[in-house]
């Protein structure tokens, strides 16, 4: 965030998932909070206050809310903007700038959180014109710089535990194309530079997508995860490749999270049911379990959802 006349949004992360953007949002505002201190208002523009300086958008209503606050930083789903875009086109002009204005008149950074799972796997008989809704909204961001506002660069910055893979590597290649569409901008279209955990980076063109990096003495860079952090691998006794509903992998977590302290998050697959897995915490011991999207209030609870089986 830069000193400005704030107007329109400077920053845009976007996340696969609403929980994920509720907690983006929480971390933010915290930090928001510190940097400015007791003053109230933002360092980047004194006429902001630090409770318009981040918002989360959950619905597309939420988005022209962010409009009418003049939000600086937009957390949000990339199919929320994408589906908002759809409908405007049945509507009246103004609108549609509206949102261009907001969108691109000071816009300087774009952050994918969780890039692997915001870029659209591979289908097969699908045509190469039909992107994911994430490739949209950043098409749709340089547009508007390019054609409306003045053209300049716009920083992005992706993450993930798996961001050194081919489906990652092709969705950049495609945005670095949209960007820069003429001849004479080949030397913009450097590809981003990866840093990894415990290993040394280098631009992505000294390798394959998916290829492993060739350790060099040059420019080394590392991203150390804490020592407090430790990765463990829990076996199981027997091979459950036939077992269609993977019950012992779940017995298995459940009795390995029976033996921890503290806080904990227990991340399942699409495929299985939230409510199931909390009974299976129940049964094992695990005390105060609860969904993830009814603590932030996205869900009903467990308990909530028999009740109302029930009546």
């Amino acid at each position: 965030l830069q000193p400005t006349m704030h107007v329109g949004a400077q920053v845009l992360i976007l996340v696969p998932t609403p929980e994920l953007a509720l907690q983006i949002t929480r971390e933010l505002r915290w930090l928001v909070q510190v940097l400015c201190g007791f003053q109230g208002v933002c360092w980047f523009n004194p006429q902001v206050p630090q409770e318009l300086a981040c918002e989360v958008l959950l619905s597309r209503s939420g988005l022209w809310e962010c409009i009418r606050k003049d939000t600086a930083i937009v957390i949000t789903t990339p199919s929320i903007i994408v589906s908002e875009l759809r409908s405007l086109q049945w509507e009246a002009r103004k609108f549609s700038e509206t949102l261009a204005y907001f969108m691109g008149s000071n816009m300087s950074a774009v952050i994918m959180d969780e890039v692997d799972a915001l870029c659209p796997g591979e289908v097969k008989g699908r045509r190469k014109q039909q992107f994911g809704a994430s490739e949209q909204v950043l098409d749709y961001v340089f547009d508007v710089v390019r054609s409306r506002y003045r053209n300049r660069p716009v920083q992005m910055v992706s993450a993930s535990a798996t961001a050194n893979g081919k489906k990652v590597s092709r969705v950049l290649e495609r945005i670095l194309a949209k960007k820069y569409v003429k001849r004479r901008d080949m030397a913009y279209k450097l590809k981003p530079e990866l840093v990894q955990q415990g290993s040394p980076t280098g631009m992505v063109p000294a390798a394959g997508p998916g290829e492993v990096r060739r350790r060099s003495t040059r420019n080394q860079k590392h991203v150390m995860v804490p020592e407090e952090i430790k990765h463990c691998v829990a076996l199981l006794d027997r091979d459950d490749q036939d077992d269609l509903l993977g019950q012992a992998r779940y017995e298995l977590a459940a009795q390995v999270v029976s033996k921890l302290e503290g806080t904990i998050i227990v991340f399942v697959p699409e495929h299985v049911k939230l409510d199931a897995m909390v009974v299976k915490l129940m049964e094992a011991g695990v005390q105060n379990v609860s969904k993830y999207r009814s603590a932030v209030g996205l869900g009903q609870e467990t308990e909530e959802l028999a009740a109302y089986s029930l009546t």
